[in-house]
């Protein structure tokens, strides 16, 4: 059950990460649809373009140097955008769908797929998601 903190805090987190955050495409799960006129049973991949605020990235490397974001934007001359791993900021509220290990973010042309997701709790609710990916 929600709690005042929630409604508060969830749209909160939710617009902060619309406004500053950077597009990305996130993929995965099966939705199943039934057309009664053909009896024919369709299966697709969720598909949602979101936002979402890089909160830090390791090089391919494997080095153990971090950069972190400043309002969406890595802070060494988007450097970021080559590195192996990150870890995005993701709102629940307003999404079609939460993020689960195994499925995919598209984000500068390159697919990374997503190995851990940390809720962030306002209350009750998942306020937001810590969402690490990898190449």
């Amino acid at each position: 059950m929600a709690t005042a903190l929630d409604n508060a805090l969830g749209p909160v987190a939710a617009q902060m990460i619309n406004q500053f955050g950077t597009t990305v495409i996130m993929r995965g799960g099966e939705v199943s649809s039934y057309n009664p006129t053909t009896g024919v049973l369709s299966k697709s991949q969720q598909e949602q373009t979101r936002k979402a605020i890089i909160s830090s990235a390791k090089t391919k490397a494997g080095g153990t140097t971090e950069t972190f974001a400043s309002a969406g934007q890595p802070l060494s001359a988007q450097a970021s955008y080559d590195k192996a791993s990150f870890v995005l900021i993701m709102a629940r509220a307003g999404e079609a769908f939460a993020p689960e290990v195994g499925y995919e973010v598209e984000f500068n042309a390159k697919k990374y797929n997503v190995t851990a997701v940390t809720p962030n709790f306002s209350g009750d609710l998942v306020a937001t998601y810590d969402v690490a990916v990898a190449l």
